[in-house]
């Protein structure tokens, strides 16, 4: 009887005791690597092929969590988000090397210099020629 009643103590405390330690191990690394791979993540927002889904899975949050908490936040959509980092990096670019606009646009993630140039004149009013003139 008293091992039984032990038995059943100790697979409730083990079993209760795991499932705590579940919960808590996750967190601390999910906050751990929201910064590292958010961070990460922001470092290759200038290759074309990353997408939302990358970004959301680098901050380990669903489409619709991202979009929320963005437009909460910033204001923008995630897809709005990654164009507006790109273009910010290209406005730096633009201003600081004698590099072709077809390179930097290439070198912030669009693969079209000519939508780079439709996107950069909507985001800031003037095209990337007289942003570098």
């Amino acid at each position: 009887r008293r091992l039984r009643a032990w038995a059943e103590h100790r697979s409730v405390y083990s079993f209760s005791s795991q499932r705590q330690h579940h919960r808590k191990k996750p967190a601390r690394k999910r906050e751990h690597l929201y910064c590292s791979d958010s961070c990460s993540g922001m470092m290759h927002m200038s290759n074309e092929a990353f997408t939302v889904d990358h970004l959301s899975k680098n901050l380990f949050m669903s489409y619709s969590q991202l979009h929320r908490k963005l437009s909460a936040v910033i204001g923008l959509s995630p897809n709005q988000y990654i164009r507006h980092i790109r273009l910010q990096k290209a406005k730096e670019l633009l201003r600081s090397t004698d590099d072709t606009i077809l390179n930097i646009s290439m070198a912030c993630g669009f693969s079209d210099a000519s939508y780079f140039g439709k996107v950069f004149k909507q985001e800031y009013g003037i095209t990337p020629q007289e942003w570098r003139g």
